[in-house]
C-alpha cells in the first residue's frame, strides 16, 4: 500500500511540476486555458506566483513526502486538504456562476475523486514500526 501511495504522490507531483513550469515560463497560457481576458502585468505576476510557484512548491512537498515512510501520511493529508478544498470551491463556483465547456466540471471531479482516493490510501497505510 505504501508503494501505491508513493506512486500516487509522485505522479501528482509530476503533473503539478508540468503545470508549474508552463505557468512560470508562459503565464498567459492559463488565460488561454480558462478564458481569462485581462492581461495586465499583475495578471501575469499572479499566475507565475500562484500557479507557477505554489504548484512547484506543492510538487516538491509531495516528492519529499513520497521518499520517506514517515512522511507519507502528512503528504497525503496535505493533498486531501488542498485538493478537496479546491474541488469543493470549484464546484461551488460552478453552481454559483455556471461554466463554459466541460473542463471545470472535469477538473472539479478529478480534484474531489483524487482527494477521496488519497484519503483511502492514507487510512490504509500502516504506521512505521507496527
Amino acid at each position: 500500500m505504501n508503494k501505491l501511495a508513493k506512486c500516487f504522490l509522485i505522479i501528482n507531483a509530476v503533473i503539478l511540476l508540468g503545470y508549474a513550469i508552463i505557468f512560470l515560463i508562459r503565464p498567459a497560457t492559463l488565460g488561454r486555458i480558462v478564458g481569462f481576458t485581462q492581461h495586465s502585468p499583475n495578471t501575469f505576476v499572479e499566475v507565475m506566483g500562484f500557479y507557477g510557484g505554489f504548484e512547484f512548491g506543492l510538487a516538491s512537498f509531495f516528492i519529499w513526502g513520497a521518499f520517506h515512510e514517515s512522511r507519507l501520511k502528512p503528504a497525503l493529508t496535505a493533498f486531501i486538504l488542498i485538493f478537496l478544498s479546491a474541488g469543493a470551491a470549484r464546484l461551488a463556483g460552478i453552481i454559483q456562476y455556471g461554466f463554459n465547456g466541460p473542463s471545470q466540471v472535469f477538473v472539479s471531479a478529478i480534484e474531489i475523486s483524487f482527494s477521496v482516493f488519497a484519503l483511502w490510501l492514507r487510512n490504509k497505510i500502516i504506521p512505521s514500526g507496527k
